[in-house]
């Protein structure tokens, strides 16, 4: 993948994600210290130690506790395969494990 398309990749995903904040907006919920560290360090910055965390964040914990998992950043890489190719092949496997552990896929 050259250079600009992974920007161009980058920037659908932060698309994505922000798409993501929206609809938590309607829930009532800002994630605020997403959007404060996607504002200082940018999105991949941001998205990659969390993926990367065996534990869920507490943004994750409350999208799960509403039942909106599908909003999560596990989520968005999940059902965009498209966007595997940002993160190594050890936090894709990372982000399966804490999606099968609340139900949302199946192993």
């Amino acid at each position: 993948m050259t250079t600009l398309e992974m920007a161009t990749l980058e920037e659908e995903f932060d698309t994505a994600c922000m798409d993501s904040v929206e609809e938590c907006r309607k829930l009532h919920y800002n994630p605020g210290y997403f959007l404060m560290m996607r504002a200082k360090d940018g999105i991949m910055a941001t998205a990659t130690p969390l993926l990367a965390n065996p534990g869920f964040s507490d943004g994750f914990s409350r999208l799960w506790s509403v039942g909106r998992v599908d909003l999560t950043l596990e989520a968005i890489v999940w059902n965009n395969p498209k966007f595997w190719a940002l993160f190594s092949a050890e936090i894709i496997k990372t982000v399966v494990i804490k999606l099968v552990k609340v139900g949302y896929i199946h192993a």
